[in-house]
């Protein structure tokens, strides 16, 4: 018996060494893949941009609810609830007096259909609108109503009228999965010649143990993939017809 105690407890320390191993390893990959691989990686800008192409939507379940279920979303880093669920407002809505410094764009477009589940927030339409079957929906700001919440219009077309767009991958390799690292990829490019102006990569990590999160870059907020973008594709200014 005494010799099967021994075996129990060196079974049980050899356990709490892989473990801890393991989960210093696994953070120091993470690290390295931080330092060398991620941030923003700007390599063309374009000014005075009205609108933009979604090129690739996300899927609308939240974020934290996934996450707090094991279930961890392609691309973890660079996915959130303001893109995912309500892209159209991300890009068009926020006047300047509620967010400094900030200009949104006159349009959006994508092939995301206007959200009628109830699962997840729902844009305010000037009109309901009206499916024709063409391929893309156009989305406008038309101004705001008594309380100030946003009123949109969205039409169907048959034709884009963005040169710019952008879209998003996951990059992840066998290493990655064995250490529990999520990459991916916001994507900017310009649609004719499919030239890429600026990428964001950035890292997600979970300790397969203790299940603890980390990420880099450390910037990600709701506003993330705006802030981004409107750095390579800068949207035109409204100034009332009156010169700058």
């Amino acid at each position: 018996m005494k010799k099967v105690l021994i075996g129990i407890i060196i079974l049980i320390a050899a356990y709490g060494l892989v473990r801890w191993g393991y989960g210093e390893a696994s953070y120091v990959y993470f690290e390295h893949k931080c330092e060398t691989d991620a941030g923003e990686f700007i390599y063309k800008t374009v000014e005075n941009v009205e609108g933009l192409y979604q090129m690739r939507p996300r899927d609308p379940r939240d974020y934290f609810t996934r996450l707090r279920a094991g279930d961890i979303p392609e691309d973890p880093y660079g996915h959130t609830n303001a893109e995912s669920q309500m892209p159209a407002a991300l890009f068009l809505s926020f006047p300047i007096s509620v967010v400094p410094k900030k200009v949104s764009y006159k349009y959006f477009e994508s092939q995301k259909a206007p959200n009628s589940d109830r699962r997840f927030p729902k844009l305010q339409y000037l009109q309901k609108p009206i499916i024709t079957g063409d391929k893309y929906w156009i989305y406008t700001l038309y101004g705001r109503d008594e309380n100030g919440r946003e009123i949109f219009i969205a039409k169907q077309s048959a034709t884009l009228m963005s040169k710019y767009g952008y879209t998003w991958q996951e990059i992840r390799g066998e290493w990655d999965k064995f250490f529990g690292v999520w990459g991916g990829e916001l994507v900017v490019k310009e649609l004719k010649n499919e030239e890429i102006l600026g990428i964001k990569r950035g890292y997600f990590y979970v300790n397969k143990f203790t299940k603890k999160i980390r990420m880099c870059p450390k910037d990600k907020t709701d506003m993330m993939t705006y802030d981004f973008i409107s750095q390579v594709l800068k949207p035109i200014e409204d100034t009332g017809g009156k010169e700058k």
